[in-house]
């Protein structure tokens, strides 16, 4: 397969992992949210981070819906984000996450990390990676090489 190639299936999934799946619900804004902003006069910050390392991740396998806790490593990293949080004095007025455990280990150490473990997780579905389906859990390399048959590559 031509490396051409491989990079623009790499760039779509990506996208689709971006996108977070086809269906998504549209939420609107707390007017208690929009008028706090107002009072403040300040910018709002969106701080995006990645699920720690997991042990499907370690295992090269499609990861998805499936889930997989964090590994040692994947919670070490996620410390040493909060830390560099903490130390740039950001707080946190509202945390989002996926409904995977996953999601919520990395969100619980951070906040812990930075001394708001009582600040409300709100865990949304549609914030999940895309659904693989029933390339849930198998070889990643298996799952690229049907993509790239399909693909005529």
């Amino acid at each position: 397969m031509k490396l051409k190639q491989i990079i623009s299936i790499f760039i779509i999934l990506f996208c689709i992992f971006l996108m977070g799946g086809c269906a998504r619900k549209t939420e609107v804004p707390d007017k208690r949210q929009e008028k706090a902003a107002e009072k403040t006069g300040k910018d709002t910050v969106i701080y995006v981070v990645r699920h720690g390392k997991t042990m499907l991740n370690e295992a090269k396998r499609a990861q998805g819906w499936a889930d997989a806790p964090l590994t040692d490593e994947g919670i070490k990293v996620t410390k040493k984000l909060a830390r560099g949080f903490k130390k740039r004095g950001i707080k946190f007025d509202y945390t989002y996450s996926s409904d995977l455990g996953r999601t919520r280990q990395t969100a619980g150490i951070i906040l812990k990390g930075l001394g708001q473990p009582e600040l409300s997780l709100r865990e949304q579905q549609g914030l999940r990676e895309v659904c693989f389906g029933t390339y849930e859990g198998e070889k990643f390399s298996k799952m690229m090489e049907d993509v790239s048959r399909n693909l005529g590559c």
